[in-house]
């Protein structure tokens, strides 16, 4: 706790204007899924990564939150109807997903389970290290800094880098197209040849 404590200094707040990579790798392809360890956001620079490659330099320290997610599938409740009636209600007869008597959309067949950390890394002789690793949830909240707990907060709302692009190929689309000068004087020369719309 030492530890977390003394690099305190190196975390801020993400605001809606930062970039953050909460959701993949910003090296490999390692997504929080991918693994047990999921991956580790830097709370100073808001960028995500294996654990491996997160400080590039020997003597860096810093604090990270790890995150990690999984997928189990939902267990049904037990219900008290015959089997053939189980049979029937659990048979497809529209095709379609989430409606009655279609196909079972997939957040309703799995859950995602995520467990968040916070951890103190150090660089030394070629690699990096965990120093200290605090799990993150509402009972541990009390014990850490507060700087920490916004910053760690902040990484884990945050809607990422994606919807941040996905939204801005959104609102290039609203802007105008500007028109050339060279294309509103342009004359339009009738050559008599009519292209067929059929075609064969």
């Amino acid at each position: 706790m030492d530890v977390i404590e003394s690099l305190a200094s190196k975390c801020r707040v993400a605001t809606a204007q930062d970039g953050v990579l909460n959701s993949e790798c910003a090296y490999t392809f390692h997504s929080p899924y991918t693994s047990p360890k999921g991956i580790v956001v830097n709370l100073w620079t808001f960028v995500g990564s294996v654990e491996e490659l997160a400080l590039p330099h020997d003597g860096d320290a810093g604090l990270f939150v790890r995150i990690a997610k999984s997928r189990v599938e939902k267990t049904v409740p037990e219900k008290e109807e015959s089997c053939e009636e189980t049979a029937l209600s659990k048979k497809v007869t529209k095709l379609g997903v989430g409606v009655e008597g279609g196909f079972a959309r997939e957040d309703e067949k799995f859950e995602t389970v995520c467990s968040y950390s916070i951890v103190a890394m150090a660089r030394a002789g070629g690699s990096c290290a965990v120093t200290a690793e605090v799990p993150y949830n509402e009972d541990s909240k009390s014990a850490l800094p507060t700087g920490v707990c916004l910053s760690a907060d902040s990484v884990i709302v945050h809607s990422g880098m994606a919807v941040v692009i996905d939204l801005a190929a959104w609102e290039l689309d609203d802007v105008p197209k500007p028109v050339s000068k060279y294309a509103a004087d342009l004359p339009f020369v009738d050559n008599g040849v009519a292209v067929s719309p059929d075609p064969n």
